[in-house]
């Protein structure tokens, strides 16, 4: 797996740790952008929860279209790439 670039978890972690959010994963790609999805390591794979929380490198939350477009994406079926955790500190 690849690593995540450290200056995208910097920006992602104001998102994360206030939502209880550990872990960052890439997911797919849209518009030639990276998508990454949030989640917290407590929740077992495959649990239904609702959309997945989804976000680009600069922070930005994909729209509820965007969303469906991502979850086709092989990448995201496979559960993602560069999977890590998203630390306090």
């Amino acid at each position: 797996m690849n690593k995540i670039d450290p200056s995208v978890l910097d920006r992602l972690k104001p998102i994360a740790i206030p939502n209880d959010w550990d872990i960052v994963a890439r997911v797919g790609i849209l518009k030639e952008k990276t998508v990454y999805q949030l989640s917290n390591s407590s929740i077992s794979a495959g649990a239904k929860v609702g959309y997945p929380h989804l976000y680009f490198a600069d922070g930005t939350p994909l729209s509820h279209e965007q969303v469906r477009l991502v979850i086709k994406q092989d990448l995201f079926q496979s559960g993602g790439d560069g999977l890590q955790k998203i630390f306090s500190k």
